[in-house]
């Protein structure tokens, strides 16, 4: 997990606290986090050993991420 996500997760813990989980930008730092999030789950499959890529016997969300993508 990257710097980024560890803060976009603080920022968003302490605004949904803050501003509650239905303010505008509340929302709007949880999508920011959700598609970086994704981002880098597909980036973190190219680091998966190379037998496990081609054999197809990584992780459940490894196989939807590259499916689904």
């Amino acid at each position: 997990m990257s710097r980024n996500i560890d803060n976009l997760k603080r920022l968003f813990q302490k605004m949904q606290v803050r501003y509650g989980p239905d303010d505008e930008m509340v929302l709007q730092v949880k999508q920011a986090l959700e598609s970086r999030e994704t981002i880098e789950s597909r980036h973190s499959w190219w680091f998966a050993p190379y037998r496990e890529r081609r054999s197809g016997q990584g992780t459940e969300r490894h196989r939807n991420v590259v499916t689904a993508g």
